[in-house]
């Protein structure tokens, strides 16, 4: 059995993603085994992924998918064709810290103090970027003013939003027999393993940034950072520009409900396969469903009274300030003025 495996999904990602595999490839640890799944590319990705593998001297599986199965599918896929030990997920634009496997393995450490034969999750801090990879911010978690010490240990706050970005993160094989296959109704792949983990293993987080989170029109997730670039140039445009500010401010408001809203029902949606997988959290579960379901204040209260996240838009504020911090407005200018 392979000790740790690299799993990778490509979706017409031939711009960044030598780039990927050769951080992954240059590892202060090397990973024994790497499993590529193409999601049906149109550009040339899979080629040039497949002829880097070919030479890296890393043994490796690659599958281009007939047809666009999704990221989430296509990850699934690539789960199913490894037994190693320990997998580590990586997406196809981002860059990795040369000692990030090694920081990953000896996290596994304490968590198998005990025992090897429980559901194990680690991972790391990241830096954003953008597509330069200038940091932006040098730590995704404070940025987004996250608690990790308290949010990774509670169910109710990771079943309101994902904190564990799936770039970063390790499994062990035992949680991976675990969230395999994926329901319909799960939101994101690392999202379903994070929530499986925190109920039914352990979880470990290492406070340093091992991976350049590369933020680009073409991110695949669509709660990532750009949006939230797209989403500032639009404040810079209309609420800095005299005269404007009375007039956004209705739809700023309208905005952010509507984001979050829809993200309620989502995640609602997802408890009712999470019951088959923990029934013991049946009950809470049910509750939670019905709240979000319900929506307005009452369901505003109720995760808060849970200690979960503050909702998505507050990290678009956090995320405006670093940049206002970090570019003076001439840069912000040639840094976003063009996005729609």
């Amino acid at each position: 059995m392979d000790k740790i495996c690299v799993v990778i999904t490509t979706y017409n990602g031939a711009r960044y993603i030598e780039e990927q595999i050769n951080s992954i490839c240059n590892q202060t640890v090397k990973p024994n085994r790497i499993i590529l799944i193409d999601d049906n590319s149109t550009d040339n990705s899979f080629e040039r992924c497949v002829a880097y593998l070919e030479n890296s001297g890393i043994p490796y599986i690659a599958e281009k998918n007939e047809h666009n199965m999704g990221y989430m599918r296509a990850f699934e896929r690539a789960l199913s064709l490894t037994t190693a030990k320990y997998i580590a997920f990586s997406d196809q634009d981002d860059v990795w810290k040369k000692d990030k496997l090694e920081y990953l393995l000896e996290g596994r450490v304490k968590l198998e103090k005990d025992s090897t034969n429980i559901p194990l999750l680690i991972f790391s801090d990241v830096s954003v970027t953008n597509e330069r990879l200038d940091v932006i911010a040098p730590s995704f978690n404070r940025l987004q003013k996250l608690n990790m010490g308290k949010n990774i240990h509670s169910f109710p706050a990771l079943c309101a939003q994902n904190v564990i970005p799936g770039m970063s993160m390790m499994i062990n094989n035992k949680l991976r027999n675990l969230a395999l296959p994926f329901p319909e109704t799960a939101i994101h792949h690392d999202w379903w393993i994070a929530l499986i983990a925190a109920e039914k293993g352990r979880i470990r987080y290492i406070d340093l940034p091992l991976v350049l989170y590369r933020q680009h029109f073409d991110n695949t997730i669509g709660g990532n950072l750009y949006d939230d670039l797209v989403w500032f140039n639009r404040i810079r445009r209309n609420v800095l520009h005299p005269g404007k500010i009375r007039e956004y401010w209705p739809d700023l408001k309208y905005e952010l409900y509507e984001n979050y809203r829809p993200n309620l029902v989502k995640h609602a949606m997802q408890k009712k396969d999470l019951i088959g997988v923990i029934p013991e959290k049946r009950d809470f579960l049910m509750k939670t469903y019905s709240f979000l379901r319900q929506g307005g204040i009452s369901s505003v209260i109720w995760l808060f009274v849970h200690g979960v996240l503050p909702p998505s838009w507050q990290r678009k504020v956090f995320f405006c300030i670093a940049l206002l911090k970090k570019y003076s407005k001439e840069d912000l200018k040639e840094f976003c003025g063009d996005l729609d």
